[in-house]
């Protein structure tokens, strides 16, 4: 029964999608309607910028973690396996969101930091060393999933958050390979940055646009490009 409410607890938690709601509530639109169309941090920052990434990987590896300590609070190491793995699931299939999620790389970090935090660190490590060599985010997250699943053993003989590790790690290889064949691609006139007329468009443009050739006094011409963008439909190179 325990394992059971762990499951369900993870699931839910984990189909809260922040992507999904940081793109509909500050900037108005459908995250997975733009860029690569996928419902995570990296997408998110791509196309809303890097406070929007940054709030979504926040959220992701928060929603992750408290899934799992809940599970261990109930049912121990196999409750808390069970917690992060239901979590995934409902990462990548949120039932609010029908079923289209993200591929559970801000999830699956927080796995490796419930393991152990030196993994935790050696997977950052590889993020930003393939990061170096590919600038490719797709080829950093299949990394560090692979060193994730070939690496906890190394770290703990514990067999259920051996087999987390490894269904975490199968589970973003699939979830990459499966969305890079239905990967859409945007029209021009789509992929602007939208909602940067409210508030909350005009804070993330003023903290993350990058400030050059008279700084922040840039920031009015910016945001009448884009006023006039979004009326005429042409994207601003």
């Amino acid at each position: 029964m325990k394992l059971l409410l762990c499951a369900i607890a993870g699931y839910l938690l984990g189909s809260i999608s922040v992507s999904i709601l940081v793109a509909k509530y500050i900037f108005h639109d459908d995250l997975r309607q733009q860029g690569s169309g996928n419902a995570g941090a990296t997408n998110a920052a791509r196309v809303y910028g890097l406070g929007a990434g940054v709030l979504t990987f926040a959220g992701d590896f928060a929603k992750s973690t408290l899934a799992m300590l809940l599970g261990r609070g109930l049912g121990g190491v196999m409750g808390l396996a069970v917690g992060g793995a239901a979590c995934l699931l409902g990462h990548c299939f949120p039932v609010d969101f029908k079923f289209k999620g993200g591929k559970a790389v801000s999830a699956g970090a927080a796995v490796g930091l419930m393991i152990d935090w030196r993994l935790f660190v050696i997977l950052v490590a590889v993020f930003a060393l393939m990061a170096l060599l590919s600038k490719r985010a797709s080829v950093c997250s299949m990394a560090c999933a692979v060193v994730l699943a070939a690496g906890t053993p190394l770290f703990t003989k514990e067999p259920m958050l051996i087999a987390l590790a490894v269904f975490t790690g199968l589970l973003v290889l699939v979830m990459h390979a499966a969305k890079s064949r239905r990967s859409i691609s945007v029209p021009a006139k789509s992929k602007r940055r939208p909602g940067f007329g409210s508030k909350p468009g005009r804070f993330f443009l003023f903290c993350f646009v990058p400030i050059r050739r008279g700084g922040r006094r840039c920031l009015p011409k910016i945001e009448a490009s884009l006023r006039t963008s979004a009326h005429t439909g042409v994207a601003i190179p």
